[in-house]
């Protein structure tokens, strides 16, 4: 038997994707809180439940509404206390309640530095856009640059411009998260189009059109060798921002323009600091459809943590 699938909404303009599949034995279950995640599982499991992922407004609102009768939540109850009292002395792990919980990345939903996925999208583009191309690290064939600009709490790691292959060698702080897109796109109220957009909800469909041509299949990252599943979890939309960027060399090429208003979609990956020394980080990422296809990433990180 196999549950159906749920739907959550994600970003503030509400863009439905279909992030939770359940295929008996298989759990990609995103939920506001990971504790639930054993319960959430022993009832789809057992089809006790059907779990329906909201959002209202802000991700931060994402709550789990549970079809069911007033009998069952006695029992569920009772699973709850039962299953987290078993979680406390045995120290149940993700892997062995049947979740595919990623070591090293922060889920989805998690709140870093008290924002979310979305909002450091936000940041991570103000970045990019404040750094004139001969320094930025978007630009970038061998990593000198990835230093520049890094004074918030994560630290940025950027994709490649060109679109060409690229391995990059980088020396971060070792206390710092590691955020990066596998592959992102992002459409202003300065820019022709097809990256053009009126409105803030023009601007949302716009960059969404794009990653919408993203292969899932081509969604691919490693961290010292080892795979990161599950990526199409990891789609994040930004909300509206505004952004200043210089007049001369700027990443959009329009001289003299220094500002404008944007949104962003695409894929995005939050580390967990790593531990001191050695790292290596591969992602990439195509294009598959749409006016822009064969359109890649394909980038190697050889960080020193220190």
């Amino acid at each position: 038997m196999t549950p159906r699938s749920n739907a959550l909404e994600l970003g503030h303009e509400g863009r439905k994707l279909a992030i939770c599949e359940v295929i008996f034995g298989l759990e990609t279950l995103i939920l506001s809180d990971a504790l639930l995640c054993p319960f959430c599982l022993f009832a789809i499991e057992n089809s006790i439940v059907s779990i329906d992922l909201l959002s209202v407004g802000d991700p931060l609102e994402r709550s789990i509404t549970m079809q069911t009768s007033k009998n069952f939540w006695r029992s569920a109850v009772t699973s709850i206390v039962i299953i987290f009292g078993l979680m406390v002395p045995t120290t149940m792990s993700f892997t062995q309640a049947g979740i595919n919980r990623n070591a090293s990345v922060f889920p989805p939903y998690a709140m870093v530095f008290g924002k979310t996925y979305g909002e450091w999208s936000w940041e991570w583009w103000e970045w990019n856009f404040s750094i004139p191309v001969p320094s930025n690290p978007s630009f970038d064939s061998t990593g000198g640059n990835c230093g520049i600009q890094q004074s918030r709490p994560v630290f940025f790691l950027a994709g490649t411009a060109t679109g060409e292959p690229v391995t990059r060698e980088c020396t971060v702080p070792s206390e710092k998260p590691l955020f990066f897109p596998l592959i992102n796109v992002e459409c202003s109220n300065v820019e022709s189009p097809p990256f053009f957009g009126g409105t803030d909800e023009e601007r949302l469909a716009c960059a969404q059109a794009f990653i919408d041509d993203v292969g899932i299949s081509t969604l691919k990252a490693t961290i010292d060798g080892v795979e990161v599943k599950s990526l199409r979890r990891f789609g994040v939309e930004s909300p509206p921002f505004d952004f200043r960027m210089p007049a001369q060399n700027n990443i959009l090429f329009l001289p003299n323009v220094t500002s404008g208003r944007s949104a962003s979609d695409g894929y995005w990956l939050m580390l967990e600091p790593l531990s001191p020394g050695t790292h290596v980080i591969h992602f990439e990422a195509a294009l598959v459809s749409g006016p822009f296809a064969g359109f890649s990433q394909n980038v190697t990180y050889h960080l020193t943590m220190r």
